[in-house]
């Protein structure tokens, strides 16, 4: 049924998409306000590709959820094996959370002031660096801090700020 009261359709946003919208916004916003201030050039670069985070939206991850969970539910009925199911699908949903935090850390990272090249992860092959940069989402998602991977660049920091609350 279609709800047309302000208020109600104000809480659901708030509940649901309000979080997703406002890290898809919020580095316009900051590019924005950075983009006189020529220091920061690097920032406003970094924080333009974090643009594909818009491409995650068009997927709508919850319909699927909801198409799977449906389909799950009819033909399963186990609450063991239901609960099983359910937690393999929250680690692979955290497993491609941290890839996704990981590649962008890279991305970030790669810069001539970045993490990446001041460890010189380059030379180690294209697995080691994507291992070394899984370690560290990994170690964010954790609560933990690796300090001897980024935080040297502005565009770091920010990307920091705002994965840290994921």
């Amino acid at each position: 049924h279609l709800v047309m009261r302000v208020g109600k359709v104000a809480r659901k946003y708030l509940q649901n998409w309000f979080l997703f919208d406002l890290l898809v916004v919020m580095p316009e916003w900051i590019a924005l306000v950075m983009y006189n201030q020529n220091d920061v050039a690097e920032t406003v670069t970094a924080l333009r590709l974090l643009k594909v985070v818009r491409l995650m939206r068009l997927m709508r991850l919850v319909k699927l959820k909801r198409l799977v969970g449906d389909l799950l539910i009819s033909k399963i009925h186990s609450d063991a094996a239901l609960n099983r199911i359910r937690l393999a699908l929250t680690m692979c949903g955290i497993m491609i959370c941290l890839h996704v935090i990981a590649c962008f850390w890279f991305l970030v990272g790669d810069t001539e002031d970045g993490w990446a090249r001041n460890m010189n992860v380059k030379s180690l092959g294209i697995e080691q660096t994507y291992l070394i940069s899984l370690h560290w989402a990994l170690s964010l998602i954790q609560g933990t801090s690796w300090d001897e991977v980024g935080g040297f660049t502005v565009a770091e920091r920010v990307y920091i700020i705002f994965t840290l609350p994921l």
